[in-house]
């Protein structure tokens, strides 16, 4: 696991817009590159990369999304991934409910479930 460079960018973008990877996202619209590389650019420094497994962001206020590329899904990569990405900090994910596998990891990392709002479920880990 290593921090994001701004070469790093259509590699993350590709992986967010896999078709699964967007079933499961609050944004289920594909991104074209050119928006996306100046926002990344922006927010570099929120992700963290595994090249080919996937990629974790951690935003400034805790908030923490996880992608798995797909020859990588259902492995138990999301989970060493997740867990390399942490550290002491205060945490929080929303979790599509039905998202079994993303669910899991971050329950597996320590994240518990804290209150559900129409399919999202919110969970959170206490620092460390």
């Amino acid at each position: 696991m290593r921090p994001a460079r701004l070469g790093d960018a259509a590699w993350i973008l590709e992986l967010r817009n896999d078709r699964e990877s967007r079933r499961w996202s609050r944004d289920p619209t594909v991104i074209a590159l050119e928006p996306y590389a100046a926002w990344f650019a922006e927010h570099v420094d929120e992700y963290h990369v595994q090249r080919p497994t996937g990629y974790v962001r951690i935003e400034p206020d805790g908030r923490v999304s996880l992608i798995v590329g797909p020859q990588w899904r259902g492995r138990g990569r999301g989970l060493a991934l997740l867990t390399s990405a942490l550290g002491t900090e205060r945490y929080q994910a929303e979790i599509h409910r039905q998202h079994t596998a993303s669910l899991v990891t971050f329950l597996r990392a320590g994240f518990v479930p804290v209150r559900l709002k129409g399919d999202w479920l919110d969970v959170e880990r206490a620092p460390k």
